[in-house]
């Protein structure tokens, strides 16, 4: 281990690398803080951003990183100057958001996936509405875009997946089985030709997601670990060669993609692991973060 960042009181359920450089990490906790910390220099905590009054759920850097969104448990959505700290807009939201996403080509507006099964896309400059995304029979749990941001993919707890074109609320492809359980939590591929979901039969499922075609590929998935109805956010290796996940157990999971083999696992926290990051330029350095309430960096 190279640091542990412990600043946070309770749980850490979210964090993201600076877009680009990943010199800074950011983290949400549901002692209801977002922080900002220093990855290469004194890896302090350069700025903790208040203003939800119960616990951060999620967070997301717009492309350029200057602004972030974050939502939480008291049905805010906010957005972030990461420069001053200062909330620059609000929305109040009727329904429990579970994830927020920038467009990642349309900076002015980002996706809010809700537990009435419906995915709204916002307008960041009016506040509106501009197409709301609504098949879905239970809460929606992640949106994942793909195609250079011309479609996306969400996962929901009524256990299927769904496919859309942007601003077309009409579903493309629907993947569904007596056999497939919940995906709270998805990760994609570098490059994008796949995605992986975090399914609660403690496995790690494996979509191909090429041009014109969405597949569930029911040959490989990952194995072994234990997630406990966690979403547990996976994650990939810079080269996409390898794949990593937390678990409820406090460890962090490695497989080998191509052969789907498992190659070691670490005992790294206390607490559940609720998501692990592999540093985009270092390719020998991770972080990790935990219901225990702290951030560790690992080489």
């Amino acid at each position: 281990m190279v640091h542990c960042w412990t600043g946070h009181t309770k749980a850490v359920t979210a964090m993201e690398w600076f877009p680009g450089t990943a010199h800074l990490l950011l983290t949400s906790s549901m002692d209801s803080q977002i922080k900002l910390w220093d990855v290469y220099r004194r890896r302090g905590c350069l700025r903790t951003f208040v203003g939800h009054t119960r616990g951060v759920k999620d967070i997301s850097f717009r492309s350029d990183g200057l602004f972030f969104l974050s939502e939480g448990h008291d049905r805010w959505i906010k957005q972030w100057d990461t420069v001053t700290g200062q909330c620059t807009a609000r929305w109040q939201t009727k329904r429990i958001t579970n994830m927020v996403r920038y467009h990642p080509n349309n900076p002015h507006q980002f996706f809010a996936a809700c537990d009435d099964g419906a995915v709204h896309q916002m307008d960041v400059r009016t506040g509106q509405t501009v197409q709301s995304y609504d098949q879905h029979q239970a809460a929606v749990n992640t949106i994942t875009f793909i195609d250079e941001g011309r479609r996306f993919v969400t996962t929901s707890s009524d256990k299927a997946v769904r496919l859309w074109e942007m601003d077309i609320p009409v579903v493309i492809k629907y993947v569904a089985d007596p056999a497939m359980h919940s995906i709270p939590a998805m990760a994609t591929r570098p490059g994008g030709s796949a995605l992986i979901g975090q399914s609660l039969d403690n496995q790690i499922v494996v979509f191909q997601a090429g041009k014109d075609r969405f597949r569930m590929n029911r040959k490989k998935a990952f194995k072994g670990h234990l997630v406990a109805g966690y979403a547990c956010v996976p994650g990939f290796a810079p080269d996409g060669r390898y794949v990593v996940s937390g678990d409820s157990e406090g460890q962090i999971w490695f497989w080998d993609w191509a052969q789907g083999r498992h190659l070691k696992t670490l005992r790294a926290h206390d607490g559940v692991v609720s998501k692990v990051l592999w540093h985009p330029h270092e390719a020998s350095h991770l972080a990790s973060c935990s219901w225990d309430g702290t951030i560790k960096y690992w080489a």
